[in-house]
């Protein structure tokens, strides 16, 4: 075998594993649970530009799961990186505008969910009315910094912003995200 098959091979062998690594999703719709969905939506104006590394707990039943999270927002695109608290990368998104969210997954984290809560939580009511699918929207009473979704007239989940804390809980699969925007 010459040296320059057995570096072809190898260049084979590693692309192919890479691929593995890969999911592209033919569709900006994420599924948020039978019923409803939710269309990735343009960054507005008023966040291009706009970099964050959040710290998120996610507490289900027994478990609680943390990491963190980069995300840069431009004109037309998104990028997500996520990180073990120990710095290890788990999962980078890419989404382009017009364009397919492509998730190089290294982990379980369900990436383009995290993607479409992170709109949910931080883009403008109107955007977000405009990708929702059986799903409705609403500010709690006397509360501009809660937002809860309803499914068929039930809370599905529930949104509240603080300063540098926003917390997610899911009241119908039993689990709660807390975010925390650090400097």
């Amino acid at each position: 075998m010459s040296p320059n098959s057995f570096n072809f091979g190898l260049l084979v062998i590693t692309l192919y594993l890479l691929s593995c690594n890969t999911l592209k999703l033919q569709s900006n719709q994420v599924k948020l649970s039978e019923q409803a969905s939710y269309f990735i939506q343009a960054v507005p104006d008023e966040l291009v530009g706009h970099t964050s590394l959040q710290k998120l707990q996610v507490a289900e039943q027994d478990n609680q799961h943390e990491f963190l999270l980069q995300t840069e927002l431009a004109e037309d695109s998104i990028q997500m990186v996520g990180f073990s608290l120990s710095g290890i990368e788990l999962f980078q998104l890419t989404w382009r505008q017009n364009d397919e969210v492509v998730v190089s997954k290294m982990s379980d984290i369900p990436a383009q969910q995290l993607l479409a809560y992170y709109q949910l939580c931080n883009w403008p009511l109107v955007d977000i009315k405009n990708g929702l699918i059986g799903i409705d929207v609403l500010l709690s009473n006397g509360h501009s910094a809660k937002r809860e979704f309803f499914e068929s007239g039930s809370l599905s989940f529930s949104v509240t912003q603080n300063k540098h804390i926003t917390q997610l809980i899911h009241h119908l699969d039993n689990y709660q995200i807390t975010i925390e925007t650090l400097d």
